[in-house]
């Protein structure tokens, strides 16, 4: 291999493992996001969620892995996760698992909880499959690992995984979760948090699709977000560009949303006024503009303009 590939994949480890260090203040305020659903910061922080794609990506497994994790879960969560045999669940932030059974059993500790709405011990194992098409990239960083004893596989955030099989152990007291890596293709995501999650972590684009955030923030009635994503946009785009009166007809519905809908209308007639100069006639986008600019004059009360 020649130097500078070897002093590229160096220096890509160290910026990897410098990133996904569970010490690693922006890993925490990554995952935090995550968790709680901070869009906001999430859009700040997306750039940096496609640089670590990318670079796991670019280290992913070559071979088929079976690995461990181990977590405490509520009774009221188990016994939903029960309910949950044979489904998918796709994860809300980054994983990290290992290839040692007892390593990841260590980090449940010796306690047993006697009480039957106490937390329940579970032990994950997950088999992951590179060849599988459409899957969050994982790979095994032990052999660069400050911790190689842990022999940890990391998975992408928002990696999807079949529900197999849940089955107590009696002499470990723990409950053995099997579950398969899956492809994204097999698991449609209804929630819009995670339309959303896409949009900022899971694309091929090099930055996100700020049209989609904004259509997915407009299906979650915050309207406020909407227009802010969608003003920033159009900051952005250049008066040539063919999303530009898309992005404005957005922007006119997000701020008619909110009540102005005086400005909503003059942004919906500028869209459409780009969309006449630029599509054929009786284009299915000029009958919706239309139709879009008349229910507005009906929460205007102008019932002439909206017959007009």
């Amino acid at each position: 291999m020649p130097l500078f590939k070897i002093l590229n994949s160096i220096i890509l480890l160290i910026k990897l493992l410098n990133r996904i260090s569970k010490e690693s203040f922006l890993y925490r305020l990554l995952n935090k996001a995550l968790r709680v659903r901070n869009i906001d910061l999430l859009f700040l922080l997306r750039f940096f969620i496609h640089d670590l794609r990318t670079q796991l990506e670019q280290l992913k497994s070559s071979k088929a892995l079976r690995v461990f994790r181990a977590q405490l879960m509520s009774s009221e969560e188990f016994q939903i996760f029960q309910q949950s045999l044979g489904q998918y669940i796709s994860m809300n932030s980054f994983l990290s698992t290992s290839l040692n059974r007892n390593v990841a059993l260590f980090y449940l500790g010796n306690n047993v909880f006697d009480n039957e709405n106490a937390p329940k011990r579970l032990l994950f194992e997950i088999n992951a499959n590179p060849s599988v098409e459409f899957i969050k990239p994982f790979a095994n960083i032990s052999n660069f690992s400050n911790y190689p004893e842990e022999e940890e596989v990391f998975f992408m955030l928002g990696s999807v995984f079949r529900l197999e099989s849940i089955i107590f152990e009696p002499n470990e007291q723990i409950w053995t979760v099997e579950m398969t890596l899956c492809s994204d293709n097999e698991y449609q995501a209804k929630d819009v948090y995670e339309k959303i999650r896409n949009e900022l972590c899971g694309g091929d684009n090099e930055t996100p699709n700020l049209i989609h955030l904004g259509n997915a923030l407009d299906d979650m009635e915050q309207f406020d977000k909407a227009e802010k994503y969608f003003r920033g946009l159009l900051n952005k785009l250049p008066d040539e560009h063919p999303d530009k009166a898309n992005c404005i007809h957005k922007l006119g519905l997000a701020v008619n949303a909110q009540g102005d809908h005086q400005s909503g209308l003059e942004l919906l007639h500028k869209g459409l006024q780009i969309r006449l100069e630029t599509l054929p006639p009786g284009d299915e986008l000029l009958g919706n503009t239309y139709n879009r600019i008349r229910l507005v004059y009906e929460d205007k009360y102008d019932y002439q303009s909206a017959i007009e």
